[in-house]
């Protein structure tokens, strides 16, 4: 086993333990949000925060200073009517988007690590409870629950009236939405922790195997694969006739969307836990060595390279010429999408 691969299973060996006892955890995965002029993000303070996409500044932060911390946020908000987050204290919060004002909360029985998605008046949340949740984004009441055979850690993937969830029992599974029953499933040679994507009546998503999959969004059945070397976390991105994605091991592969091929890899300093963001011919990648990548998408050439002295597991999000990510030290950047210059961090750095 690599070095990348133990420093993840510490991981998850440290979130096995902190769930028996009860225990909050070290650290968390930062992640952000950008809608309507504004950046949702979730840094590593236990907070939500808005943020002005211009400036940086803050609007608002939840909970409030004058109230009592929640705990560790592991993933990135979804926005809809209102502002939605998953927190490590196994509750779902609907937030004013306007002004971080709570306006309900939905218990699971355990974590949640994944972000929730929002469609059609409807958020589907997962858990570490093995749960899949459907609830009315308006007033927080339960729809239907699906239970699979170990924790979810991954965002759901809405497909028209399917609804696609990858966990950790090994297995994706194709919902119908509007039930929550099984149409079908597909089963891995790993523990399946990122979420999927969708393209030509496929899906795709990656495994604790190596692999990445190809599957029929139809009947679940295997395309092809692709072995890399180390855990696969991140989410696929698919441009056009190819798919880009990261590995643990410190790589940022392009394939051939028909066929798995590889058209090229970029080796980075680190792993590559996050998915990957495109713009106007550029693939961004963060790394665990403190650094955002940009990439020729055709190529795989390195255009250039930001340091932001903390490693960057989470997705980079790329809107108006910018882009945005936030690294595990909770500041949030934005950059200029060609260049790589600093617009703005947040907090400031003094």
């Amino acid at each position: 086993m690599d070095i990348g691969s133990k420093k993840i299973t510490l991981i998850l060996i440290a979130v096995l333990l902190i769930a028996c006892r009860g225990r909050l955890p070290p650290e968390n995965w930062p992640g952000l949000t950008v809608s309507e002029g504004t950046i949702y993000v979730t840094p590593s303070d236990g907070k939500v925060y808005a943020l002005d996409m211009e400036t940086g500044e803050k609007i608002w932060e939840f909970p409030p200073e004058d109230e009592k911390e929640i705990g560790p946020f592991y993933s990135q908000p979804a926005v809809g009517h209102f502002v939605f987050v998953g927190s490590y204290d196994g509750k779902l919060y609907a937030l004013s988007a306007e002004t971080g004002e709570r306006k309900w909360t939905f218990p699971t029985k355990d974590r949640i690590f994944a972000s929730p998605m929002v469609e059609g008046g409807v958020i589907y949340v997962v858990s570490g409870d093995h749960r899949v949740y459907a609830i009315d984004a308006d007033t927080g009441e339960m729809i239907w629950v699906f239970e699979t055979g170990n924790w979810i850690w991954a965002t759901p993937l809405i497909n028209g009236e399917r609804l696609y969830v990858c966990s950790m029992d090994h297995k994706i599974y194709c919902l119908d939405r509007a039930t929550g029953k099984k149409i079908c499933d597909f089963t891995a040679d790993g523990a399946l922790a990122g979420k999927p994507a969708l393209a030509r009546n496929s899906i795709y998503f990656g495994s604790f195997d190596g692999k990445v999959y190809s599957v029929d969004a139809l009947n679940c059945e295997k395309i092809w694969d692709f072995k890399t070397g180390n855990w696969v976390w991140g989410e696929p991105l698919v441009v056009g006739d190819y798919l880009y994605i990261g590995s643990l091991d410190g790589r940022v592969y392009c394939l051939d969307l028909s066929n798995g091929e590889k058209i090229w890899d970029f080796k980075t300093g680190g792993m590559v836990r996050g998915g990957v963001a495109y713009y106007d011919g550029t693939i961004y990648a963060g790394s665990e060595d403190g650094k955002l990548y940009a990439l020729d998408a055709n190529t795989g050439r390195e255009k250039w390279t930001f340091f932001a002295e903390a490693s960057i597991f989470s997705k980079p999000v790329v809107a108006n010429d910018t882009i945005y990510f936030v690294s595990q030290d909770g500041r949030v950047r934005a950059l200029s999408a060609r260049s790589g210059e600093e617009i703005w961090a947040f907090p400031p750095i003094e």
